[in-house]
């Protein structure tokens, strides 16, 4: 005989009454039963009702509901705790400069009227490729004739100049397109007769090739003439 389970009281909300036959309503997971039409006991089973019973069927989960709505936002957590130090650096590389004196006597018999030619000493600069190369200069020159001629003048244009193996004439710093440089072109100085005076260059190029650079100051005359004068200044290469 199956087991008969007596319930008192109404069935939860969710019963479903069946003609004669107890029933599944809700899938596998529905509960079948059938419940005496006279005393109203319960029992559950999975064959058909009896005579005098009424088939109930109900879901033992019930459906899923609405989504509900979105609650606020939580509070922002507390800040944690500071991380660890990281690790130190490796050391980075030392920079290189190589600094050279500039001094050297004017010669006259070394300007020209239509180039720029060296005056006072040189500077032989090995460049890596893209070193900088910068020479911060003066000189001096002695003009000819009798002080206080006002009928005599000299006119000269200094510069920085270098030579190289690929351009063995001297090539003033502004001349090129491709240097950074200090000044707007060839510095003029104009001396009267007998005259003495000192004209400043600072020029900086940076080199693309590596390669033997000679670096000093250079001149032109334009008119006139020297006795003589004087260079002095430094050459640095720094990386």
């Amino acid at each position: 005989m199956r087991p008969t389970f007596i319930w008192a009281g109404a069935l939860a909300i969710g019963l479903v009454a069946g003609g004669g036959t107890a029933m599944a309503t809700g899938g596998s997971e529905a509960i079948n039963a059938c419940t005496n039409n006279t005393t109203g006991a319960v029992r559950v089973t999975t064959d058909a009702c009896r005579q005098g019973e009424t088939a109930l069927s109900w879901n033992q989960t019930g459906p899923t509901g609405p989504v509900g709505p979105q609650g606020p936002a939580g509070a922002d957590g507390a800040t944690g705790p500071a991380g660890p130090a990281g690790a130190d650096g490796a050391p980075g590389a030392d920079a290189h400069v190589d600094v050279f004196p500039l001094v050297g006597s004017v010669q006259p018999e070394s300007l020209s009227a239509s180039t720029f030619e060296f005056v006072g000493n040189l500077v032989n600069v090995d460049v890596e490729a893209g070193q900088r190369v910068s020479v911060s200069a003066s000189a001096s020159f002695d003009s000819i004739g009798f002080f206080g001629d006002a009928a005599a003048r000299t006119r000269l244009q200094v510069d920085v100049c270098y030579t190289d193996t690929g351009s063995p004439n001297p090539m003033p710093f502004t001349f090129h397109p491709d240097l950074i440089f200090f000044g707007d072109g060839p510095q003029p100085l104009e001396l009267a007769s007998g005259e003495y005076q000192s004209v400043s260059v600072n020029r900086v190029k940076a080199f693309a090739a590596a390669g033997t650079v000679h670096v000093g100051v250079c001149a032109r005359l334009m008119e006139g003439g020297v006795d003589g004068g004087l260079v002095q200044g430094i050459v640095m290469a720094a990386d």
